[in-house]
């Protein structure tokens, strides 16, 4: 007679709903420093994408009084009655160079994200405040039937198939989950939404292309491996080395 502890229980999928009522942190952010904040700080915190090297540069120089200045002005610059009057309390610079924004409230941040547009760019040049996406992951997709070049296309076609089940969805990527993907007759692709709803459903419902229902995982990728081509080690990539000199790929 086992235990019951010991008895075996039912094979759940696991949803974004499942993962947030655990506790954990369900949307993808791409934060390259990987930090243990608390689910509260993740809340309240907005990531901007910065790319350029001479605003790394010039914000790396600011120190955490004038870099909330600098935040705080852009919004204000941005002359929209929804956001100019937000001010952060915390603005810090990633190893990675990009920007690190905390917000006073949950409601303050989501305003701050909708209207991104008005005030990023005055960040720097080309930089972009990160959206987080809630990722599926479908298995068996004939590659012949997607056509990744065409995003626009694909992304139409998915929305208007599942329209029954997320009427309301958007999708901010498609790929196939490996580069080799492209040179098997079927393989898994990555899709990201905008909202964990629309996600959830598609665990829940399955996913449809072109007539065939495909089932569904969560995708979670910040758990894909990382490696550094400037050192050739795990865990990080080559704008967060430390390494003072590059190690030859063979010699690793």
């Amino acid at each position: 007679m086992k235990l019951a502890s010991q008895q075996s229980l039912p094979n759940i999928t696991p949803t974004y709903a499942n993962i947030v009522a655990q506790g954990g942190l369900a949307s993808r952010m791409d934060n390259p420093q990987n930090e243990r904040a608390s689910s509260v700080q993740t809340l309240r915190e907005i990531i901007v994408n910065i790319r350029d090297p001479v605003t790394i540069a010039n914000i790396r120089a600011m120190n955490p009084r004038s870099l909330k200045s600098y935040v705080d002005h852009a919004i204000k610059q941005s002359s929209n009655e929804y956001i100019e009057k937000i001010r952060v309390v915390s603005s810090n610079q990633l190893k990675s160079g990009n920007l690190s924004i905390k917000t006073a409230t949950t409601t303050d941040m989501t305003v701050l994200r909708q209207f991104a547009e008005d005030w990023e760019h005055r960040i720097g040049n080309c930089a972009t405040v990160c959206i987080p996406t809630y990722g599926v992951l479908a298995h068996g997709v004939r590659t012949s039937s997607m056509d990744m070049d065409n995003f626009e296309f694909i992304r139409d076609g998915l929305l208007q198939d599942n329209k029954p089940f997320i009427p309301t969805a958007e999708i901010k990527y498609i790929g196939w989950l490996t580069k080799s993907s492209s040179t098997k007759s079927a393989s898994s692709i990555i899709v990201e939404f905008t909202k964990p709803e629309d996600a959830n459903r598609v665990i829940d419902e399955g996913f449809i292309w072109q007539s065939e229902v495909f089932q569904c995982e969560r995708y979670d990728r910040p758990c894909r491996v990382r490696q550094c081509f400037q050192c050739h080690k795990y865990g990080h990539i080559g704008t967060q080395c430390k390494a003072a000199t590059t190690t030859c790929g063979y010699c690793a």
